[in-house]
């Protein structure tokens, strides 16, 4: 079965790469760097950023609130 996750000699490079054979880098804004192999996306996003790859900013005049969905991934909207 194919892995779920990218492995490199640093262990703190684990889950910091996507695409085959782990050829990309997560997106800049992914909390701590991880993210989804397969599909590119942040399993969360750093401080006021928010979006599925962490692409948009939340100004600081908003509330950004985060939900876990069904499927354990973290959701984050800006209101």
């Amino acid at each position: 079965p194919r892995s779920t996750h990218c492995i490199s000699s640093a262990a703190s490079d684990v889950y910091k790469r996507q695409g085959e054979n782990c050829s990309l880098e997560c997106p800049q804004n992914c909390q701590n760097g991880y993210c989804d192999i397969v599909e590119g996306t942040c399993f969360g996003c750093a401080h006021r950023y928010i979006g599925p790859t962490c692409e948009g900013r939340c100004p600081f005049s908003h509330v950004i609130l985060t939900l876990t969905a069904v499927n354990g991934r973290l959701m984050t909207q800006c209101i």
